[in-house]
C-alpha cells in the first residue's frame, strides 16, 4: 500500500476533523479572528457560531444517548460544512441485521404485534422500550385492543418483558403492560429530568382512537413520573381538527413539536407529514403545519410514494435528523422501513 493510499484511509479523530474543517470554513468565510494555528476547541467554537446560537434551555439527548450535546454533528450526506475535503472519502456505512432477529419476540399480551412506532432510549443503565401490544385480530379494525407495553435490555439485543403488575389482561396483571387504561398506538416518549413537576418528567404523545364525535384518530398526550404509570391528558385529544397518526416528539427552543401523518390535500388525500406546536403540551396549535409531502401520484390514497408516519426525530442540538416510512404503490402497499 502506498503512502497516498494510507493517508486516504487514515482515521481522523472527530474533534480534530471538526477543527480542521472549521479552520478551512473560517478562511473561506473571511473569519479574520481565527489564526492559522488555532487550537481545535477554538475552531469548533467558530464553527458553532457560524451555525447560529444554540438555545441553552433546549433539552439534549445526552442523558439518554451518552452524546456530548455541545459537539457539532456532521453527516456524510451533507458536505456543505466540510470545508477540507482533499484526500477525504466520505461514505455511509451499510448496517447489517443481527443474527438473532427479531430481538423482541411475541407472546402475551403481544401475540399478534409488538408494534412500532414506539420509543427506545438508554436511561439509568438500561435500554428502555415503549410499544403497542396487540393480542389478536379480533376488533383490530376498530382499534380497541392496542395496549401500551414496556420492555428493557442491558445491551439492546437481549430484551425482557418485566412483570409490572399494573394492568389486567385476560384475568391477570402478571404482564408488561403499563398503567394506561385505553387504546394506545404509535407512542413517542420524551424524558425531561429538569421538569419541575415530577409527575410529568416522562411525556408521551400517541395516536388515540374512539373520541366522541370523531371518526378518525387524533393526537393525544399522557404524563408519567416513572414511564410506567401514565395519566391521560384530561382534554384528549389535544388536537381535534386534523386526523393524525403520531410519529415523533421533541422540544426545540422551548417549544414542543409533534409530528405525524395526515391526509393531504383533501380532494386527493395522500399520507403527508404534519407537525403541531405547543409551549406546554396542554394547549396545541390546531392548524397543522404541512411539513413534508410527496405529490407524485393522483390515483388514490394507496397509490404512489407517500410519507408514512413521519418523522421520528433524533435531537442533536445543532441538527434534527428525521426518519420516516415510505409507502409505495400502486400494485400494493409496500412498506420500506426508514428513509431520511
Amino acid at each position: 500500500m502506498t503512502d497516498y493510499e494510507k493517508r486516504r484511509i487514515e482515521t481522523i479523530p472527530r474533534r480534530e476533523f471538526l477543527a480542521r474543517s472549521a479552520l478551512g470554513g473560517a478562511a473561506l468565510l473571511g473569519a479574520d479572528k481565527l489564526a492559522c494555528g488555532a487550537e481545535g476547541v477554538g475552531a469548533a467554537n467558530v464553527a458553532e457560531e457560524q451555525l447560529g446560537e444554540f438555545d441553552p434551555a433546549a433539552p439534549s439527548n445526552a442523558l439518554v444517548t451518552g452524546i456530548d450535546p455541545d459537539e457539532m454533528v456532521l453527516f456524510a450526506f451533507d458536505d456543505h460544512w466540510i470545508s477540507l475535503r482533499g484526500e477525504l472519502d466520505i461514505r455511509l456505512e451499510e448496517p447489517s441485521l443481527h443474527e438473532n432477529n427479531p430481538v423482541l419476540r411475541r407472546g402475551e399480551p403481544d401475540a399478534l404485534w409488538a408494534a412500532f412506532y414506539g420509543t427506545v432510549f438508554y436511561l439509568d443503565g438500561k435500554f428502555r422500550m415503549w410499544y403497542s401490544a396487540v393480542f389478536d385480530r379480533q376488533d383490530m379494525k376498530r382499534r380497541i385492543n392496542m395496549r401500551l407495553a414496556y420492555a428493557e435490555s442491558d445491551d439492546g439485543v437481549h430484551w425482557i418483558k418485566p412483570k409490572l403488575g399494573l394492568r389486567e389482561f385476560r384475568g391477570s396483571s402478571d404482564n408488561n403492560l403499563c398503567a394506561l387504561n385505553r387504546e394506545c398506538y404509535n407512542c413517542q416518549v420524551l424524558y425531561e429530568p429538569e421538569e419541575p413537576r415530577p409527575e410529568r418528567r416522562f411525556k408521551m404523545i400517541y395516536t388515540g382512537y374512539h373520541h366522541r364525535g370523531l371518526d378518525k384518530p387524533r393526537l393525544c398526550v399522557a404524563y408519567s413520573p416513572d414511564g410506567l404509570r401514565w395519566v391521560d391528558h384530561p382534554k384528549n385529544p389535544v388536537v381535534r381538527t386534523i386526523f393524525t397518526e403520531t410519529g415523533g416528539l421533541y422540544r426545540w427552543k422551548g417549544i414542543y413539536y409533534a409530528n405525524g401523518q395526515t391526509l393531504y390535500p383533501q380532494q386527493n388525500g395522500k399520507r403527508t407529514m404534519v407537525s403541531f406546536a405547543s409551549a406546554n403540551l396542554d394547549s396545541w396549535q390546531e392548524a397543522g403545519i404541512m411539513s413534508f409531502h410527496r405529490p407524485e401520484s393522483k390515483l388514490g390514497i394507496h397509490r404512489g410514494r407517500q410519507v408514512h408516519v413521519g418523522a421520528s426525530i433524533w435531537h442533536r442540538r445543532n441538527v434534527l435528523l428525521g426518519l420516516y416510512g415510505q409507502w409505495v404503490g400502486p400494485a400494493r402497499a409496500i412498506y420500506i422501513p426508514t428513509c431520511g
